[in-house]
């Protein structure tokens, strides 16, 4: 009796400590800005695996049974653990529900982005960092406000100041500085003989909301003359989705909707992953959503993402600046010559708008350019999906097209009087 005694209280111990080690992986998941890997999931298997075994041998102490039934529940219990490591490792090699940030930089980014105190969303003042992917690496050193770029000054009055704003694909991720779109841009004025000048206001990751906040209380203090921004699909269905609208933004940052419950599970297990999506319908496209979940709070974010754009023409309307709009379609949207979502309802908003012009990529790259889904691979990544040089080259040509349609160089809108001369 007393032996038995000791291996219950051993066992107690054990199945005691992986809850401890279970429940300290959930708590470190739920941190702001804490992305898992494989080293993690390790955790969460070894973890899973000592909760099994012991609760398994208390069992076994706690019920009388004849010595057969104690072999077989030990049997069931490795054998159960054997296959679930072998079943996880088959499907992280076939790269079966893996995401794109793993694809990318081996990390499980949460669905949800939980906020933080910097409601501009910039890289760190004054350093370098690496855009990198699985196929190519490229360096940024970025200027005092955080942003990809030499430091931005006022220009004079002579000089047309054209800020970016939008994510990645205006960084210029997948390519070397010098060939993201804006920097191209404004070759192509230069080219032109035109005092334009380009400041690039895209961070990978942005959304229009942190566009607004960058606008308003950064951009505008440089006095620009127009505003190019760029949106997609993503931006809508995945960020702002993930995000809010201009509600996020409160006196202490920036706050983020509220991960799953159980995403720190999903983060851990490709196995798990399996079951969500196969059983459930939840997948990591949809916010661990069923599909149906997804398309009622796509319907529900629509006034939302007006309001982002509401407040961005406003700020615009207050500063005399003309915006230009952008549609820009994914590698997967030029394949199949249609948007992943109907923006009609965003289009008659930015018709109704007078401060707003618009310029849709998709007709320039298949019309113009000849992209096609035969020929996509040649502008853009492969594994990453971000365009390379040769199609940023094209991006800059079709915004260069867009602001054309709308602006002369003699008719480019300045600055109001009110906000001062551009000195240096």
């Amino acid at each position: 009796m007393k032996v038995f005694n000791t291996k219950l209280a051993l066992w107690s111990i054990v199945a005691l400590a992986s809850l401890m080690l279970l429940l300290v992986l959930q708590l470190y998941f739920n941190q702001p800005s804490v992305y898992f890997n494989w080293k993690h999931s390790m955790v969460f298997y070894a973890g899973l695996g000592m909760l099994m075994i012991s609760v398994s041998e208390l069992a076994i102490g706690l019920v009388k049974k004849r010595s057969n039934y104690r072999v077989e529940l030990r049997l069931v219990v490795m054998s159960t653990i054997f296959s679930l490591g072998a079943i996880e490792i088959a499907l992280r090699f076939s790269g079966t529900l893996q995401t794109y940030s793993e694809l990318r930089n081996g990390m499980y980014v949460p669905v949800c982005d939980n906020g933080s105190a910097d409601i501009y969303r910039t890289w760190t003042p004054n350093q370098s960092h690496l855009l990198q992917g699985p196929e190519f690496s490229y360096s940024r050193t970025t200027n005092s406000l955080g942003f990809s770029d030499t430091h931005f000054e006022l220009q004079p009055d002579s000089v047309v100041v054209i800020q970016t704003y939008g994510d990645s694909y205006t960084e210029g991720d997948g390519a070397p500085s010098d060939s993201s779109y804006p920097a191209l841009l404004e070759q192509l004025f230069a080219e032109t003989g035109a005092a334009v000048h380009l400041q690039n206001f895209g961070v990978c990751g942005n959304d229009p909301g942190f566009c607004f906040t960058q606008l308003r209380d950064l951009g505008i203090s440089l006095h620009p003359d127009i505003i190019v921004l760029t949106y997609g699909t993503g931006d809508l269905m995945a960020d702002v989705l993930s995000r809010g609208g201009l509600e996020r933004f409160n006196s202490e940052g920036w706050k983020g909707r509220e991960k799953p419950w159980f995403e720190w599970i999903y983060a851990s297990s490709y196995v798990v992953r399996t079951v969500c999506s196969g059983m459930f319908g939840l997948h990591y496209n949809y916010l661990l959503r069923t599909q149906a979940e997804y398309e009622n709070a796509m319907q529900e974010l629509e006034p939302l993402w007006k309001g982002i754009f509401a407040g961005i023409a406003a700020v615009a309307q207050q500063h005399n600046i003309k915006i230009l709009l952008v549609k820009r379609p994914d590698r997967g949207e030029i394949d199949s010559n249609a948007y992943q979502y109907d923006f009609s309802f965003f289009d008659a908003f930015v018709r109704s708008n007078p401060v707003f012009y618009h310029f849709d990529l998709l007709p320039f790259y298949r019309d113009s350019v000849g992209m096609t889904a035969q020929n996509t691979p040649l502008y853009f990544w492969a594994l990453d999906g971000h365009h390379n040089s040769r199609g940023y080259h094209q991006m800059a040509k079709g915004i260069f097209r867009g602001i054309r349609e709308y602006y002369t160089l003699e008719q480019l809108p300045k600055a109001s009087s009110s906000q001062g001369n551009k000195s240096y």
